[in-house]
């Protein structure tokens, strides 16, 4: 087996063994955090707004792969291994992230109308918008378990495309 063909399998792999954690999570019963209406609320603006950002990020990072790999296209067939493999991991661990931010974005004004089922003036565990599935439906994940596995992603895609850039 070639050593593009091991670092790729081992990044699906770690792809897979961070959204099995993830998805473990989805099962478990977490201590819900009493909080305000207004505390979910803000709690939710500022999920969104990292989303945001590290979308834009993840998307800086995609079209530095494709920067990094396009200097000249005639030479991509030339790619050594290593090089190549980190390529298709930092593409494929951003490319995973950048999916988990859109869920989360899609996701939050689902919650956002779902806090206001709730009466209730003081704290609550109701208002823990971590623990509150992203949509209606209960076999969808909860945001906190969306976020956990979007930053994994980020992370070990930001790591394979500093191996990228250093292996230049």
């Amino acid at each position: 087996m070639s050593d593009t063909t091991q670092i790729v399998l081992s990044a699906a792999g770690c792809v897979v063994a961070i959204a099995g954690l993830s998805w473990w999570r989805l099962g478990k019963t977490y201590e819900k955090i009493p909080t305000t209406i207004e505390g979910g609320k803000r709690a939710l603006d500022a999920a969104a707004e990292w989303a945001k950002w590290m979308s834009g990020v993840q998307t800086a990072m995609l079209g530095g792969i494709a920067w990094l790999l396009s200097d000249n296209p005639s030479a991509l067939g030339s790619l050594s291994e290593v090089r190549l493999a980190f390529a298709i991991a930092a593409f494929f661990f951003t490319g995973a992230g950048l999916f988990c931010c859109a869920w989360v974005l899609s996701g939050t004004s689902s919650i956002a109308l779902r806090l206001h089922e709730n009466r209730s003036d003081g704290p609550d565990v109701a208002f823990d918008v971590h623990e509150k599935t992203i949509f209606a439906d209960e076999r969808t994940p909860r945001l906190g378990n969306m976020m956990a596995l979007q930053h994994w992603l980020w992370s070990c895609g930001l790591v394979s495309f500093a191996l990228l850039v250093l292996t230049r």
